[in-house]
């Protein structure tokens, strides 16, 4: 066997090894995600009334989320921006927002972000975005979130979704957030006055 062909095998080899670990880990995703919808969609959508943001606050849902223990991360945001995107398979309409957090009733945070929706069957939302979240010291975390949602007959739209959490240093005050998934409500006033509170999926 000739340099060339061995070079060729090597090159196959790793393709085939490449191939076999994306597979592998798209299927642990997808399975995670599956979990976690599957958990999501336990916790109804909630109705609230009002329009300033100091009166959007979601219902109570102990009932539905005592296996998930306190919400870890609460948030309060504002819509910035707002665009059309795609009509010609969407509408699909891109948010972008800016607030601020609390993790773990100790932690302020930073929060800006931008999402995309799409409308789907049966009057649902779908919406996947991302985030970064700053601490007062300057450190960050990243996020990636997916959710379904509807609008109700208050005109107010509603998500339940997972987010995926990145922290740019191991150490400090958001080490934690590295990897961990949590899974959230969101509500969203006409205005854009949005709250969300995040529950840890393990």
């Amino acid at each position: 066997m000739n340099k060339r062909n061995v070079e060729t095998l090597v090159l196959v080899g790793m393709a085939v090894s490449m191939v076999i670990s994306w597979t592998l880990l798209t299927s642990i995703d997808n399975t995670i995600r599956q979990e976690a919808m599957a958990t999501i969609a336990t916790i109804p959508i909630q109705q609230t009334t009002g329009n300033a943001a100091t009166n959007i606050s979601v219902q109570n849902t102990t009932s539905d989320t005592t296996s998930l223990g306190d919400p870890f991360y609460k948030v309060r945001t504002k819509a910035t921006s707002i665009r059309v995107i795609d009509v010609i398979n969407g509408p699909k309409v891109e948010v972008s927002f800016s607030g601020n957090g609390t993790i773990r009733d100790s932690i302020n945070v930073t929060n800006i972000g931008t999402i995309w929706t799409l409308p789907t069957s049966g009057g649902m939302i779908y919406s996947e975005g991302q985030g970064l979240l700053t601490t007062q010291q300057g450190e960050m975390a990243t996020y990636i979130q997916q959710a379904i949602g509807q609008f109700t007959p208050e005109g107010r739209v509603v998500f339940h979704g997972s987010m995926f959490f990145k922290t740019l240093s191991p150490t400090g005050q958001l080490a934690s957030l590295d990897n961990q998934m949590g899974i959230y409500n969101y509500e969203s006033d006409i205005a854009g006055n949005a709250i969300r509170q995040v529950w840890e999926w393990q």
